[in-house]
Parts: structure tokens; sequence; C-alpha cells
């Protein structure tokens, strides 16, 4: 963020792979000092993108967004299970000062804009490379009808292969 804000708009393009992905929860910190920062709405949530506001911004600085945080199990740290909850974040007054009560109003393209450095995984072998990450509406639109599939050949000698697809 370049400045302080009470509140600012962030969209990220993520292209996750997760069916939920509105049902997860999304946690945004303070880079410099590790804290939450208090007040998250989510603006609008799918498997492509996001759309949050938080805030407040104090400073101009660099916050992290967790969008598939999970509680680690004790006995070694890493994911077993599922992930966090959505829950509410925010303060009613934070809200309505910042015109966040109503989000079918638009208002919240008013904010100023952070804009995403890059997107990180932990282990990198977890990072959405495109190859896995899920085709967006516009991708699938797109792309042309699957081929219709030969018959499998029949071997010299041997019993005719079935046809999976009944052609």
């Amino acid at each position: 963020m370049d400045g302080s804000a009470q509140a600012v708009w962030l969209h990220i393009d993520w292209r996750r792979r997760d069916q939920d992905a509105d049902r997860r929860q999304i946690i945004v910190k303070d880079a410099a000092t590790g804290e939450d920062v208090a007040n998250l709405v989510r603006i609008s949530i799918s498997r492509q993108s996001g759309d949050l506001a938080f805030g407040p911004v104090a400073a101009p600085g660099e916050y992290h967004v967790y969008y598939l945080p999970y509680a680690p199990q004790d006995s070694w740290g890493w994911y077993g299970g599922d992930y966090l909850p959505v829950k509410a974040q925010a303060d009613p007054g934070w809200l309505k000062a910042n015109g966040l009560e109503d989000l079918a109003t638009g208002r919240w393209r008013e904010l100023p804009k952070a804009r995403v450095l890059e997107i990180q995984a932990a282990p990198s072998s977890a990072a959405s490379t495109l190859w896995r990450s899920s085709a967006t509406p516009e991708e699938v639109k797109g792309t042309p009808g699957r081929p219709r599939r030969r018959a499998l050949p029949r071997l010299p000698g041997g019993p005719p292969i079935p046809d999976p697809h009944g052609r």
C-alpha cells in the first residue's frame, strides 16, 4: 500500500482449485508488525478471484493475505484436515464509516486500491502454477468440444476391446 487509509480495496486473481472458496477464512496481516488487520470484508470470493476491503491501513507498506489458512496439527504443524471457516471480521462502525455496510451499492469501488505484488505458496511445491490453476468461465467457453473418440482397435487373436463410451 502506498499510503494510509481507513479502508482499501484489493482484487486478487488467485485461480484457486478449491470448489468452495467462499467458505474459507481469509486473514490479512501487516507485514511489518505481524498483526492481523482489524477489519476485513469479503466483497466477492470465487475460484478465479477475490475482492476484499480491509483496514485501517496505518502506514505505507506490505500486507500479507492468507487465503487458505488452516489450524496446524499439534504433532507435526502441517495441514491435517480442513481450512478455517469464514468468520465475521469487521466492526459495524468501520463498515458504516467506509460505506461497506451494503456492498450492493458499489461504494467499495471508491476506496483506495491496494495492489498485489506477488502470490506465494508454502511449500513452493503447492504453488498454483498455470497448469494447476482452475479455468476461468471465459476460458471454459473458449474451449472447443471434446473430439469424438474412435473405437479402439482389435488385437490379432485377442477378444474385442470394449469401448468405454459405448460406441
